[in-house]
């Protein structure tokens, strides 16, 4: 058998949507060419390596105009001259249209396959609602007269239908009729969400239909997820939203337990990736019925009567290549996405059948097998005691994340999910390090985001309740009671000034100044004395320690008595008593200032000094607790952290690197600080204020938040974690190279504040050591010099008569001799 097909031939889409060729090429390539080689090798043929099929997209609209119309035929021919027209089909487009390009395709014919309507599907999906409403009727009639009385109507005759593009509410008609007194409808193109959300919570409704596109239908599930919505009493039941397949975004799967939905399907996985969409549905089928004529043509396949069961139903070939719908089919899946199970499908041409879907309830047992059928999510934000990598293994890619943390956030998460029996997770870390605040745009950021759109089934981090969080998720029991602090770091004195700090009111040229004034005043005393002596002693000596006893306020002895020296000592006075009140008054203020540019003891007191750029962490809730307070000061600082390089920092790691610039103070919960504190030498905290608790988050109404707050009540009665703290906190380091071996005061005889300490007097003490150790050296100089003056003297003594008798000896020897 001979291929009859040529094997490079194109097909024309006429259709409204664009990027309709695209689709229908990876369709083909993906699925149906595997499919079209199969038909052939049956009938013992093989399709050609070559074989090509190239999809050509007309975008119009449903109504095109004349001359769209002429540019459609100009483009048409040019490439059926290039290329044989093999196949030609369209969507959603009026009957006059579709007249007109089936005159250009001719002698091909046109082929269309439209969405369905919904009004021909109205009656299976008020046969679902009635199932799901009453399951006592699925087998028995279920056309029933609500329309007696409104005082008759209880819940199981009540419906919320909540529609939105591309639907109309004059499509569901036969519904409104069904429930006539107990319905209420909505538009989402013309209600807000929050309003739509309100009024069915007045009015006391548990079931509702949502009829609408991907987009619309997802930020409606967005309000209803954050709200009592999905409490376990409501029903959803989705249309036609192609959100089943949806992997792209998580939308709690754990919870849908809720939904019921009706789409087309079920498929496979493969033929998942190519279908998200009412329009991708329907050229799925188009190109379903054109693989079967291509096997006739290609292979000689019989086709004759043959009915071709596609996506949305069944067709039956009615000629060469002509086909007719015979019926369009739904199925009907209980959950959403990962949890998603077909319970049951229907048909137009009658076929019903579902099974009941099992209500919902929060039982410990259900909801914990929920949960670990799923691989869950746990965020963490890493670089603080909360969680923090273990050491040496950030940079191991070897081990999981959950084996290469710890913290007091972590360990105590780990612990709760193992009681649980919750070992199906897969931990992250939080990008941007942020917790969670609204931007302008009024859109949530952090961790916060995360539990909002489901990328996060619990975030095992410190988070901080608040008004505004409480809205879009939920926190659980308090694990941690902190404050808020400041963190910063003294500048680390310099060992020589801080010891002779008493050195420093007078600059170094001043005390020469005064040391030389003392010599010269001195020598001109000893002068004096010289001249006119006094009563005392005044040598160079005495007139030294007499002028020194006079400026340190020592014993001077007396005076001189003579009225050239009481002049020049009392000149020399008054000059000592105006250094006295010069140094004194220096002396104070130094340390006056000192402690004024150096000390943080609120947080108030940022705004009065200038030593310190201050900031906390940016998208937490304490960059919130400033900005949005009703104190001026606290808005004040907030004011000024903005103006701040480091200010609002990302992360707890720029916040350790500012502060170890010795110029930076930080705002965190005091937990955190005290754990910076380990590392940043020198360090201090203080000014403890606003007491807050530290939780996990977890989404809106998540079912497995009841039973965390279990298990952390029982390991909150236990002292877990204050022995988790004790472990992960150290005590800080210090790095006083000098002054550091001076005991630290108790805090019962800790002095008052700007009280000197012996670390400012230490010098003085120095002084008086090795004035006493040039004493030693001195008294045991003077008393080695008086030993040899006294052992000299006395051998002078001695060889006195020696001499004098050896005179005599020679005298009498010499007269002899004579």
């Amino acid at each position: 058998m001979t291929i009859i097909h040529p094997t490079n031939t194109f097909s024309a889409l006429f259709w409204p949507q664009s990027g309709a060729a695209q689709k229908a090429h990876a369709q083909f390539q993906g699925l149906f060419r595997a499919r079209l080689s199969r038909m052939c090798e049956s009938r013992g043929v093989a399709l050609p390596a070559d074989f090509n099929v190239t999809f050509e997209e007309f975008p119009l609209r449903r109504n095109p105009s004349y001359g769209q119309l002429q540019s459609i035929a100009k483009r048409l021919r040019d490439s059926s001259n290039s290329s044989n027209l093999q196949f030609a089909g369209t969507t959603t487009v009026s009957l006059e249209t579709r007249k007109l390009l089936s005159s250009l395709v001719a002698p091909q014919p046109l082929h269309w396959v439209d969405p369905p309507r919904l009004q021909d599907l109205a009656h299976g999906l008020f046969r679902i609602i009635r199932t799901m409403q009453r399951p006592d009727l699925a087998k028995a009639g279920f056309e029933e007269n609500f329309a007696s009385s409104p005082s008759t109507i209880d819940e199981t005759k009540r419906l919320v239908i909540v529609v939105g593009h591309p639907y109309r509410l004059s499509e569901v008609q036969y519904l409104i009729r069904q429930f006539f007194y107990g319905v209420q409808c909505y538009s989402l193109d013309d209600t807000k969400i929050s309003v739509i959300q309100y009024e069915v919570l007045q009015s006391k409704i548990t079931t509702l239909l949502v009829l609408a596109g991907r987009d619309r239908l997802k930020s409606f599930l967005k309000i209803g997820l954050d709200g009592r919505l999905w409490s376990p009493n409501y029903r959803w039941i989705l249309y036609n939203s192609g959100i089943i397949y949806d992997v792209k975004e998580n939308l709690m799967p754990a919870n849908s337990r809720n939904i019921t939905s009706v789409e087309f399907g079920p498929y496979s996985a493969i033929e998942s990736k190519y279908l998200s969409s009412t329009e991708d549905a329907m050229l799925y089928d188009l190109l379903n019925i054109w693989t079967v004529f291509m096997a006739h043509m290609s292979c000689g396949m019989p086709i004759d009567n043959l009915t071709v069961r596609a996506l949305s139903g069944q067709f039956k070939i009615t000629g060469n290549q002509s086909f007719a719908r015979q019926n369009w089919q739904m199925a009907i899946y209980e959950n959403l996405l990962t949890d998603s199970t077909v319970i049951g499908n229907f048909s137009t041409s009658g076929q019903f059948s579902m099974a009941v879907p099992k209500p919902r309830s929060s039982t410990r047992e259900e909801v914990l097998d929920d949960y670990r059928k799923l691989n869950l999510s746990i965020f963490v934000i890493t670089g603080t005691p909360y969680a923090r990598f273990k050491e040496g293994m950030e940079n191991r890619t070897d081990l999981p994340l959950k084996q290469r943390l710890e913290g007091l956030a972590f360990d105590l998460c780990m612990e709760v999910l193992a009681n649980l029996g919750l070992y199906n997770f897969t931990v992250y870390i939080q990008e941007d390090s942020a917790y969670g605040s609204v931007d302008a745009n009024g859109s949530w950021n952090g961790v916060v985001a995360a539990l909002i759109n489901g990328r996060a089934d619990m975030a095992c981090v410190d988070l901080t309740p608040n008004s505004a969080r409480a809205e879009v998720i939920d926190f659980t029991e308090a694990y941690f009671s902190t404050n808020i602090s400041i963190l910063y770091k003294k500048i680390p004195p310099d060992a020589t000034k801080e010891m002779f700090q008493f050195m420093f009111p007078l600059n170094t040229s001043t005390w020469f100044y005064l040391l030389g004034s003392m010599v010269i005043v001195a020598f001109v005393l000893a002068i004096l004395h010289r001249i006119s002596a006094n009563n005392q002693h005044f040598d160079l000596q005495y007139s030294l320690f007499f002028l020194f006893a006079s400026l340190v306020q020592g014993i001077v002895g007396h005076p001189p008595n003579r009225p050239s020296g009481r002049i020049v000592v009392s000149a020399y006075w008054l000059f000592v008593l105006v250094l006295l009140v010069a140094y004194v008054g220096n002396y104070a203020a130094m340390r006056v200032l000192a402690r004024l540019q150096s000390e943080i003891t609120t947080v108030v007191s940022l705004l009065d000094q200038s030593t310190y750029t201050y900031g906390t962490l940016a998208n937490s809730s304490l960059s919130a607790f400033f900005k949005d307070s009703t104190f001026y000061d606290m808005r004040q600082v907030y004011a000024s952290m903005r103006r701040f390089e480091y200010g609002l920092f990302a992360n707890v790691s720029a916040a350790e690197a500012a502060v170890n610039t010795g110029t930076f103070a930080a705002i965190f919960d005091t937990t955190t600080n005290y754990y910076l504190q380990q590392t940043i030498c020198d360090s201090v905290v203080t000014g403890q204020f606003e007491n807050t608790a530290t939780t996990f988050g977890v989404p809106r109404h998540s079912d497995l938040r009841h039973w965390i707050d279990l298990e952390l009540q029982k390991l909150l009665s236990s002292g877990r974690p204050q022995e988790l703290y004790k472990k992960r906190l150290k005590p800080n380091c210090a790095n006083h190279p000098l002054v550091g071996i001076i005991p630290t005061e108790p805090d019962s005889l800790k002095p008052p504040t700007g009280a000197l300490t012996l670390q400012n007097t230490l010098g003085l003490l120095v002084i008086n050591v090795i004035g006493c150790f040039l004493t030693l050296i001195s008294a045991t100089l003077e008393r080695s010099w008086q030993s040899i003056s006294k052992r000299r003297a006395k051998n002078k003594e001695e060889s006195v008569p020696v001499k004098r008798r050896r005179s005599v000896t020679e005298l009498l020897s010499r007269e002899s001799r004579v």
